[in-house]
């Protein structure tokens, strides 16, 4: 469902090689300012069950 939700915002997403900017779009259009999340808390979480900088660059190539 987060990619139909995704689907319908007007802004590109973000480069998939920047964790930050993936941050902020998560925030600004999933979660929203009424949401409890916080961006730096995506980063941790991203970082612990995704993987490193290294995993980012594997699924740059892949898209």
């Amino acid at each position: 469902m987060a990619r139909v939700h995704y689907r319908r915002v007007p802004a590109a997403l973000p480069p998939v090689d920047d964790l930050s900017l993936m941050a902020a779009y998560w925030k600004q259009y999933y979660n929203t300012v009424l949401g409890k999340g916080i961006a730096h808390e995506y980063v941790t979480l991203w970082n612990t069950y995704v993987g490193s900088k290294s995993r980012l660059t594997y699924l740059n190539q892949c898209s």
